[in-house]
């Protein structure tokens, strides 16, 4: 049976998902040795450039949601890049979100806050992410401006800090910015964190609405900013 370059593609780009993109690169191969050996190396490459460049095999842009900046800050990916005014443009994204799990390793006992409802973990500890280093694409909801950003970091709801800093906070006392990750702000989903450098070049000011997604901001499709997840 003869696969064309087009039926790879598109059975790669069912059920296609962030997470899941080393998995299918690998179920292609596979495809491609046990079905048809004569496949040349062209129309695989030809398939997986489809494969990562169509908006359908993204995943789905995220926000709007607030967002906060840090000035100088180590990171989960261990990356100097974008720890400090100067250093690059760099993101820290929610747990549970773009491939990063909602739980860090070694979590420890579990804390419940309840107002605001959430859990928190005992232990300091790392969150499984497979995005550091990628490419994202900021763009600030009131005015427009956009710049990529590159993942170093996670914006956790659950580090143990955000149980001393949240529970029981009140919006208006001042911790609007560490509790971001935690409850969103005015109603909107969990934030989160930007460099200075970016938070600077997107136009400063008091924590701002953004939406991001997947890719490099040239290669975001302008259909794909309203095609968004805040959950």
């Amino acid at each position: 049976m003869d696969l064309s370059t087009s039926m790879i593609a598109t059975a790669i780009l069912e059920d296609f998902s962030l997470w899941n993109y080393q998995k299918k690169e690998e179920e292609v191969t596979d495809m491609v040795t046990a079905s048809n050996a004569e496949l040349s190396f062209r129309h695989v490459a030809l398939a997986i450039t489809l494969l990562a460049t169509s908006p359908s095999a993204r995943a789905a842009c995220y926000g709007p949601v607030y967002s906060t900046h840090w000035t100088e800050s180590g990171n989960n990916c261990h990356d100097d890049y974008g720890s400090a005014p100067g250093k690059g443009h760099a993101v820290a994204l929610p747990n549970g979100h773009f491939g990063i799990d909602y739980w860090p390793s070694d979590c420890g006992d579990v804390h419940t806050c309840e107002s605001p409802s959430f859990q928190y973990c005992t232990n300091i500890a790392n969150y499984p992410q497979t995005t550091c280093g990628n490419q994202m694409c900021v763009k600030r909801q009131d005015t427009g401006a956009m710049q990529t950003v590159k993942v170093t970091d996670v914006c956790p709801s659950n580090h143990p800090d955000r149980g001393h800093d949240c529970c029981n906070f009140d919006p208006d006392d001042g911790h609007t910015h560490t509790c971001n990750c935690v409850t969103g702000q005015d109603g909107y989903g969990p934030g989160i964190d930007i460099s200075y450098d970016t938070w600077e070049i997107l136009g400063g000011g008091d924590n701002f609405l953004v939406t991001f997604c997947d890719g490099d901001c040239s290669s975001v499709d302008e259909s794909e900013w309203n095609a968004v997840d805040s959950k």
